[in-house]
């Protein structure tokens, strides 16, 4: 259908912008199984950047805008 349709091209987009270009036959379901890996490994990118360094050794803080997560 049409709104399927859209919705795999708005995955195929996203994969795009982010320097992953799929097949345009490529299982709609297999994209956004893809997509899912690179948001998380884009997650994880911006948690690991944002470490507070100066944190003590057995708890460490995670900024994430302006909260602060703490890990014990």
């Amino acid at each position: 259908t049409q709104v399927k349709k859209l919705k795999k091209n708005h995955v195929k987009e996203q994969l795009k912008t982010r320097g992953i270009v799929k097949d345009m036959n490529t299982n709609k379901r297999d994209l956004v199984k893809e997509l899912e890996i690179v948001l998380a490994e884009e997650t994880l990118a911006k948690i690991s950047d944002a470490r507070d360094p100066y944190s003590d050794k057995d708890e460490s803080s995670v900024k994430i805008g302006n909260k602060t997560i703490l890990d014990s």
